[in-house]
């Protein structure tokens, strides 16, 4: 089992909790994967950013919201109004700074895919090059559409080509300009991340799209809701996961 299939989904459950995106999701799953990584391969964690009105906070959206107990939403609230709160009265919310601490703490080789609910711009780049500082070129942002793609260009930084917003379709003119784009300027893109779905053929329709995206050489990774079974067929396939759970997978 190559650590490279696995993409730890939203810092990873906890306590039966998905979703959380805080500091104890990751301490638990990616400490855990590492104990068992005896060749040093590149750990692969998916965090999910929000702004704040003076930064960002690392949580999901709205789901994030209630379990902090927010009564607005993170665009209308500080850092410091952040540091205060608890998920679930527990778990402690996740900021760039604390993913430098983690990273020169426990020296552990992750990346960190960074899915902003927010488009992604300048300021937000530059705001993660400030934080990380020597540690940038550990985040990977995942990207959806052209303006996106410039940016990590840029930058010169890490991008995964997420589809899974496009209406659930897996290819069209776009994507193919966006894919040959990426091929011909050869920017540094980790992968595809597509719905579960088109692996499981639902129609003649998923079969040929996901055809289309395999010819294009890019290891393509399943996000959604689906059983260790499923997950572990499409690892056979040579197809990588989102999971949760990702100890059922590379123990």
């Amino acid at each position: 089992m190559s650590y490279q299939n696995i993409i730890i989904h939203a810092g990873g459950s906890i306590e039966t909790k998905c979703y959380t995106n805080t500091l104890e999701s990751i301490n638990k799953n990616v400490i855990n994967v590492n104990k068992n990584n005896s060749t040093n391969e590149i750990i692969l964690c998916e965090l999910d950013c929000c702004k704040l009105i003076d930064g960002y906070i690392i949580a999901h959206d709205g789901l994030e919201e209630r379990c902090y107990g927010l009564h607005k939403q993170f665009k209308d609230t500080t850092k410091d109004e952040c540091l205060k709160l608890k998920y679930d009265n527990i778990f402690t919310p996740l900021f760039f700074n604390d993913l430098y601490d983690f990273i020169n703490k426990t020296k552990i080789n992750v990346k960190f895919i960074i899915d902003s609910k927010d488009d992604l711009d300048d300021a937000f780049i530059n705001y993660i090059i400030k934080t990380m500082k020597e540690h940038v070129n550990k985040i990977i942002l995942q990207v959806y559409k052209k303006t996106d793609i410039l940016l990590v260009e840029k930058y010169k930084l890490t991008c995964l080509y997420a589809l899974w917003k496009c209406n659930c379709v897996a290819f069209n003119n776009d994507i193919k300009n966006n894919l040959e784009y990426i091929t011909n300027k050869k920017i540094n893109c980790i992968g595809i991340s597509l719905f579960f779905k088109y692996y499981e053929f639902i129609d003649e329709i998923s079969k040929n799209n996901l055809i289309q995206l395999k010819n294009y050489k890019f290891k393509i990774f399943l996000h959604g809701e689906h059983n260790i079974n499923k997950c572990m067929n499409c690892i056979k396939d040579g197809y990588g996961i989102f999971s949760h759970k990702p100890e059922h997978f590379t123990a």
